[in-house]
């Protein structure tokens, strides 16, 4: 039998096994246990962990690490955290940036699959910006979002989430085609806002077709209740593009208003 692997264990009372195979481990841990009762428990539970071999040294580790919270109990789970099942009803409360109840607040589901995609609208927050409505839709992934005019909007991968909105920023930009000309009446999207990197611990994604503006003669649009420092990608109808995606991400998680159009390319627009 080939010899264990040393690993260490930090006892709460200050001592420290070293675990490995041979009889002189066991020699080594009576010497330095007293013969109280308490530590001759734990010299038994060492010598079970040495006779039994690897296996039964992982179960010990196991069984003195602190057990972790599921979701969903203890401490309250994070609004972007990943939610494993296919929800029956959502429900939460949402907020203003000052802490007050978010009243009529508008609350969208989106559902997707590889396939295809779409959102609906559950409904609005109540006088208590809370929310609570069943879910008829299927898919294999949804996000939850929560808009309001004149703050920035709100998503969650939970449930049951608080969720806080923001306040809003507008960004202004200038479709033109490859050529430098503008784009007039062109109907841009927000397809994509995330506050991060997608799937980072402080980040989370939403899918807001329905932000829209149209450009002007001048091919200049507005795009109002934004999130601050978001990144955002820009379609036309269903297409996305990616470049456009590069040009606004930069400029607008610098956090300010942009009143100086920045000149977004969209090659397959014409």
């Amino acid at each position: 039998m080939k010899p264990l692997r040393s690993f260490w264990i930090k006892e709460a009372l200050g001592l420290t096994l070293a675990l490995e195979s041979g009889k002189g481990l066991e020699a080594r841990v009576r010497s330095i246990l007293d013969t109280s009762r308490s530590r001759e428990l734990l010299t038994r539970r060492a010598l079970i962990g040495i006779g039994l071999g690897t296996a039964a040294s992982v179960s010990l580790v196991a069984l003195l690490a602190p057990k972790r919270s599921l979701p969903g109990k203890g401490k309250p789970v994070p609004a972007n955290s990943w939610e494993p099942t296919w929800p029956k009803e959502v429900r939460g409360r949402v907020s203003l940036p000052d802490g007050s109840p978010a009243v009529g607040a508008t609350v969208w589901f989106r559902s997707s699959t590889r396939e295809n995609r779409k959102i609906a609208r559950l409904g609005d927050t109540d006088t208590e910006g809370r929310y609570r409505f069943p879910i008829t839709d299927t898919g294999e992934s949804f996000t939850i979002v929560v808009t309001k005019a004149g703050f920035g909007p709100a998503g969650t991968y939970r449930t049951d989430a608080d969720l806080t909105l923001t306040t809003a920023t507008s960004l202004q930009v200038k479709a033109v085609d490859e050529t430098g000309s503008p784009l007039a009446n062109l109907s841009i999207g927000v397809e994509t806002l995330s506050t991060g990197d997608f799937g980072g611990p402080e980040s989370y994604a939403t899918y807001l077709p329905f932000v829209t503006a149209h450009t002007d003669a001048e091919g200049i649009a507005t795009l109002t209740d934004l999130p601050p420092e978001a990144q955002l990608r820009l379609g036309i109808g269903s297409e996305l593009y990616c470049n456009a995606a590069k040009l606004l991400a930069y400029d607008y998680r610098q956090g300010a208003t942009q009143t100086t159009p920045s000149p977004v390319v969209f090659p397959h627009a014409v």
